[in-house]
């Protein structure tokens, strides 16, 4: 008999790595979408929040849609409960990084909102990075220098997509 992997995901792990991914996912399209709404003269609330939604929306949509229809292809053609459960998942995890982002919008003035907005959203790409390689069993020093390490190569995929979305 072959064992698997003991790096191996359990499949009650897969919809939380699916939430945080996702997560992840519009955190990063988030902040490059606040870089360029800060750019522009777009500064009322409603359309900062109003585009925040749209992005969310929009992007959750094709992705859930992308992971369906691949986990369909893969799968028979069925879609199991763990299957659903990461979709529903994402879609709840999404929901509450566009809350998270658009919250400060509500609040506070448009700079600080975009302040605080981007803060968050920085953070949770680095408490990503450490909070997975202390899952690894990776010292705290070092995990600190990981987590800090994602947070860098997660502002390096903004400003390129914010460079590339000009």
């Amino acid at each position: 008999m072959t064992e698997a992997p003991t790096n191996a995901i359990r499949e009650e792990h897969i919809p939380r790595r699916e939430a945080v991914t996702m997560a992840l996912y519009v955190a990063i399209v988030l902040l490059a979408e606040a870089v360029a709404l800060q750019a522009s003269s777009l500064g009322e609330t409603e359309v900062i929040v109003g585009a925040v939604w749209g992005t969310t929306i929009g992007v959750t949509l094709a992705h859930v849609y992308a992971f369906t229809l691949s986990t369909s292809l893969f799968s028979q053609g069925r879609i199991g409960r763990t299957d659903r459960l990461a979709a529903v998942a994402q879609l709840a995890a999404a929901g509450v990084v566009a809350l998270v982002a658009t919250l400060p919008f509500l609040f506070l003035s448009t700079n600080a909102a975009f302040n605080l907005s981007g803060s968050l959203l920085t953070v949770l790409i680095g408490a990503t990075g450490y909070g997975s390689a202390r899952a690894g069993g990776v010292p705290l020093r070092r995990a600190i220098l990981i987590g800090a390490v994602a947070l860098a190569a997660g502002a390096i995929v903004v400003s390129v997509k914010a460079a590339l979305s000009h």
